[in-house]
């Protein structure tokens, strides 16, 4: 795999892909477990962290396939920072690996995060986005007609006209009683009944 450039994000998706491509070239299946009867001397496991605790899900085939490629036997893994801590030394001219990062909100941090979203929609300068189908056609037609009145290229009356007959339109084709919904939603109203 190549380096990435300065400033290119890197696509990890990709990485992946080639790095499973590359193996399936090979003849290696990452899938498949990576030890076999000549090689069971010791305890088969899942890759480590530099703290101990077992990496999962895309980490354990990407590891795997990472650590057979470059002849790996020890199942620990960690970054630069972390074999610094620890008084390893790395060698000139290594490289790092790809894994995936993935975490879950605790409950404490779930709830924090919904706590601060409601206080902001209880401020009295809350200003909300309007979240109803069609929104970017509405937008399309009055930013359409404003311009055109802006240029001089229609009255403004005709403009307002214009947009009034388009979002008719629109709200027929996306159904009135669901836009009307749709709107009290997302302005905080309660449904009609």
């Amino acid at each position: 795999m190549k380096k990435k450039q300065e400033n290119q994000r890197i696509d990890v998706y990709a990485r992946i892909t080639d790095r499973l491509v590359e193996d399936l070239a090979r003849g290696v299946r990452p899938w498949m477990q990576p030890w076999h009867a000549s090689h069971s001397e010791g305890r088969i496991t899942r890759p480590l962290r530099h703290n101990g605790l077992p990496y999962s899900g895309m980490n354990v085939l990407l590891l795997w396939s990472e650590g057979m490629a470059r002849g790996f036997t020890s199942p620990m893994w960690m970054t630069f920072k972390q074999a610094l801590e620890l008084g390893a030394v790395v060698r000139k001219g290594e490289s790092g690996s790809t894994v995936v990062f993935a975490s879950r909100f605790t409950k404490a941090e779930a709830e924090s995060y919904l706590s601060a979203q409601k206080a902001s929609l209880d401020s009295p300068n809350v200003a909300l986005d309007l979240r109803i189908p069609g929104f970017f056609n509405y937008t399309e037609v009055l930013e359409i007609e404003l311009s055109k009145a802006l240029a001089g290229e229609e009255e403004p009356q005709a403009a307002l006209d214009n947009i009034a007959a388009e979002w008719n339109k629109i709200t027929d084709e996306f159904g009135r009683d669901k836009q009307l919904a749709a709107y009290r939603s997302a302005m905080g109203l309660p449904p009609l009944k």
